[in-house]
């Protein structure tokens, strides 16, 4: 069985600034939830007429990522020619928080009548942690696109990304 639970929002904010500039800003949130059970296979007794989950494993997940993008526009005329462009960042803050079975619990369910199946799952519902992995990432980006004739148009953009993991591990 699996469960899963996702929640997103954002709110963005943009303001016209003198001289045709927009500014915008846009902060976002995620959060997730997932917990699942996986049987990778299941090996059956001829003789006991019993069958046996292998590879059964138990996760949990619990993630939450944060963040905040500003950008500062501008569409202006050189030569007579359209010239738009994009001038931006981003900062973002991903959390992952990962959970195995708790201590006191079985790691694969008994074998079982293969007419009666029961339900297997950690001792008392009891996870304990297993991984936390947190990922931050900066970036920068420049966007810009020019009318060179009235049938071509060249754009472009540059983008520089600073991503950083950090990983624990518990034993």
């Amino acid at each position: 069985t699996n469960q899963g639970i996702n929640n997103f929002g954002t709110l963005t904010a943009e303001v016209a600034l003198p001289y045709g500039w927009h500014l915008r800003n846009t902060f976002y949130g995620a959060t997730q939830r997932f917990t699942s059970r996986n049987s990778e296979g299941i090996s059956f007794n001829q003789t006991t007429l019993r069958v046996t989950p292998s590879g059964y494993f138990y996760a949990r997940r619990r993630d939450v990522q944060v963040g905040n993008q500003l950008e500062l526009r501008n569409s202006l005329r050189v030569f007579e020619r359209a010239v738009s462009f994009t001038i931006g960042g981003r900062v973002d803050d991903n959390e992952q928080h990962r959970f195995g079975p708790g201590p006191g619990s079985l790691g694969n369910p008994p074998s079982m009548d293969m007419l009666a199946p029961v339900e297997y799952a950690p001792l008392h519902g009891n996870f304990a942690p297993t991984r936390d992995v947190n990922t931050k990432t900066y970036n920068g980006f420049f966007e810009g696109m020019a009318r060179i004739t009235e049938r071509l148009t060249l754009s472009g953009g540059l983008r520089y990304d600073h991503i950083r993991n950090n990983r624990f591990d518990f034993k």
